[in-house]
């Protein structure tokens, strides 16, 4: 008698961990497979979308029990996207008539001490936590009677299953929480070093200064008392303003603005004889996957009247 009819006669021998998840976390699922077979060596972990678990021709529905009927641990990614699809409901409920030990492994928005009912009577983790991924380690491999293992490089492991969860929710912005989405907006600070402001050029070198992906759609000027300077400036297509998470993220602005804003500068301040200078507030309207926002930066400028040109001052 083979190793796997040993297994299908008693499923207790077998060493297998089941992860239920979405469709769309299959990035997530993938990264926790791979680090958990790493980490936990003789184990097999099923993930329904590699293909290497389910091949083209398989029966999914058939492998899918059987995977579930062999498993020792299920765990279910309980992500905002998980927890709306009824199949990762049904593959945990497997847990409930079987008595299997069933975790939550929630990631992103969704946090242990939020779980819905039923998931909240189980004991949850937050596999992007460092201490919540090694507890996981320790209690699969007493679930599955292996000796203590090395925690490996949690720390990468976590920042890689962030971002992915990040990935995710880029392309699928509606599973944010109206809270989330506000604190992402929030988020945003923007910092500016206004390079060249002449009548036929303005450079503008802007940095993000928040752990969000930033896009201006638009950069307005106005006097310190909001009156308006220049028509708004937009980032000509194909060309975006975009800026990465800090402490990379930067983007130069060059534009032509109309009208003139160092011309509005010295009619506001009725055509001094000598130089002179002023605060200008730069106004960005930026967005963060669907939602926008403003971002205001006031700098303090030196107006040339005969060069005809704006120059940051510093301090």
């Amino acid at each position: 008698m083979t190793t796997q009819d040993n297994l299908n006669l008693d499923p207790s021998l077998s060493k297998l961990i089941f992860v239920s998840h979405a469709a769309m976390d299959q990035g997530l699922a993938m990264l926790l497979k791979t680090a958990l077979e790493q980490l936990l060596p003789g184990i097999e972990v099923f993930v329904s979308s590699d293909p290497e678990d389910l091949k083209p021709g398989d029966t999914w529905v058939e492998v899918i029990l059987e995977n579930l009927r062999r498993a020792q641990l299920i765990l279910a990614l309980a992500t905002q996207r998980g927890l709306s699809r009824k199949w990762v409901w049904y593959e945990s409920g497997a847990t409930w008539s079987r008595g299997v030990r069933l975790i939550p492994c929630c990631l992103g928005s969704l946090r242990k001490g939020e779980l819905p009912a039923p998931f909240s009577s189980f004991q949850a983790l937050n596999i992007d936590e460092a201490d919540d991924f090694r507890r996981l380690l320790r209690i699969a491999a007493e679930v599955l009677g292996l000796s203590p293992v090395e925690s490996g490089d949690v720390p990468n492991l976590v920042r890689k299953l962030k971002e992915t969860d990040e990935k995710i929710l880029a392309t699928n912005p509606t599973f944010l929480s109206a809270d989330e989405i506000q604190r992402r907006l929030n988020a945003v600070e923007l910092s500016v070093r206004l390079d060249q402001g002449t009548s036929d050029y303005f450079s503008v070198l802007v940095e993000n200064q928040s752990p969000e992906v930033v896009e201006i759609e638009e950069m307005h000027l106005e006097s310190k008392d909001g009156h308006s300077l220049t028509n708004p400036a937009r980032p000509k297509p194909p060309n975006q303003w975009t800026l990465g998470p800090k402490p990379s993220g930067r983007v130069s602005i060059q534009c032509q603005l109309q009208p003139d804003p160092v011309t509005q500068l010295l009619t506001l301040h009725g055509w001094p004889e000598s130089n002179f200078s002023t605060d200008v507030n730069f106004r960005f309207l930026c967005r963060i996957l669907t939602a926008k926002t403003w971002c205001n930066r006031l700098l303090r400028v030196q107006v040339e009247r005969g060069a005809r040109r704006i120059w940051q001052l510093v301090g």
